[in-house]
């Protein structure tokens, strides 16, 4: 793979650094990958490699690349960093990968640390990049340089268009409320894979910590809201010992909140009533209701207004409809996987202890079903091609999802 012609280029009110991707040992259509942004934001673009480099790393090992040979020069801390995280996802997924030789020229200096700099979020309207910047305000001084005050809402990654102006118009709002300042960026690096079982099982980290690159004139450091709390991790896209690696000596890359539980996080949104406000944990934009930002309905709404509920606050969850928490609705909407059971978990004895009992007994008879079924957790090894495949069957057996094809995988936790 090579990544050459790095460059700014401006087009309607919209500016964009811009990097030419050619592949050299697979049969892929060479591409521009771009980040993108307002006018407003288009001066803290850079053009040096980092950002593309971070964004194509793993594309290039998954599909058979020998090397990754970029114009420009590359921070030897986000190098070693780089050579770390493909060796971590290769003996995670068993997949036998040498990690990408990266050809280019060393920068010799670093951007000198300025005041200037900030500190960021990826605000995704969820629980867990709320949380993160609600923790984040009640744990900094307002003047220290880690404290966030810039949060980049992302389109071309998860969301589709209807979703993405749903959370552009809530999280407007609550940037001004919160004193953020948005910022929004339309990026296509998921054209080097876009296959969802490569981005959500190998991507995420990378992907995120690319557009952190792409403004270091003006970010410094780069939090991604933990999905999962310590007691369960497993290997992910996101993970406390991958995130950092992705990072250099300009910016730095947090993965934050793993010390929480998915409950306490609620409780730190639900404690936060304008973060209440803009909360949207559900991915079917075309099911939500007029005026609502979740449709109420799915598994994730569902799990969220369980938790809600057993904090108190549903009643303040404005940005979801109405709907009767029942023992009918719990029993037919919850669907157990690898990466859920432990959200149940941790509801039963808040429920039980504001008198939900009905719902408390649902949620276990789940629980004992799923775990009466059994599981096995296999291994495998895969090879360096036919990485689609590979990646879904990586899926199954992580997720422990029985009966359910690729197509029927969950998205991202929110």
């Amino acid at each position: 793979m090579q990544i050459a012609n790095i460059r700014i280029e401006s087009t309607d009110a919209r500016k964009r650094a811009v990097g030419t991707v050619t592949w050299e040992d697979c049969d892929r259509p060479s591409r521009d990958v771009y980040f993108e942004t307002t006018e407003e934001f288009g001066g803290y673009l850079s053009i040096d490699t980092d950002a593309f480099v971070t964004a194509a790393i793993l594309a290039a090992c998954a599909h058979g690349e020998r090397r990754l040979l970029v114009e420009g020069e590359i921070c030897p801390v986000l190098r070693d960093g780089l050579v770390t995280a493909m060796s971590l996802v290769s003996h995670w997924y068993h997949l036998g990968w040498e990690p990408v030789v990266l050809e280019g020229k060393t920068r010799s200096t670093g951007r000198p640390r300025s005041s200037e700099q900030r500190a960021a979020v990826f605000l995704l309207g969820d629980i867990d990049s709320l949380a993160t910047l609600r923790a984040n305000r009640l744990d900094y001084p307002p003047r220290h340089p880690a404290t966030v005050r810039d949060g980049f809402l992302v389109y071309g990654l998860e969301d589709q268009p209807p979703a993405f102006e749903h959370l552009l118009a809530s999280l407007s709002a609550f940037a001004r409320a919160t004193d953020i300042t948005l910022i929004p960026v339309h990026t296509n690096l998921r054209s080097l894979d876009d296959g969802w079982e490569f981005w959500s099982d190998l991507s995420v980290a990378p992907g995120f910590s690319s557009i952190a690159h792409a403004f270091k004139r003006r970010i410094g450091r780069a939090s991604i809201a933990a999905g999962y709390d310590i007691p369960n991790l497993y290997p992910h896209a996101s993970h406390p010992l991958l995130d950092p690696n992705y990072g250099s000596y300009d910016v730095a890359i947090r993965h934050d909140g793993v010390a929480r539980s998915r409950l306490a996080k609620t409780r730190l949104v639900a404690e936060w009533d304008v973060a209440l406000a803009a909360l949207r944990v559900c991915d079917r934009s075309e099911d939500y209701p007029p005026g609502y930002l979740n449709c109420g309905r799915c598994e994730k709404c569902l799990r969220t207004l369980l938790a809600l509920l057993a904090l108190g606050a549903l009643e303040r969850a404005i940005t979801f409809p109405g709907i009767d928490l029942s023992e009918e609705i719990v029993m037919t909407t919850i669907r157990l996987h690898r990466r859920n059971i432990h959200f149940y978990r941790e509801l039963i004895a808040p429920l039980q202890e504001i008198g939900r009992n009905d719902l408390a007994r649902c949620i276990q008879r789940k629980l004992d079903r799923y775990h009466a079924a059994g599981w096995v957790r296999p291994f495998a090894s895969f090879g360096r091609h036919g990485v689609n495949s590979s990646l879904r069957t990586i899926r199954q057996l992580l997720h422990h999802d029985r009966g359910s094809g690729p197509g029927c995988a969950p998205r991202r936790e929110t």
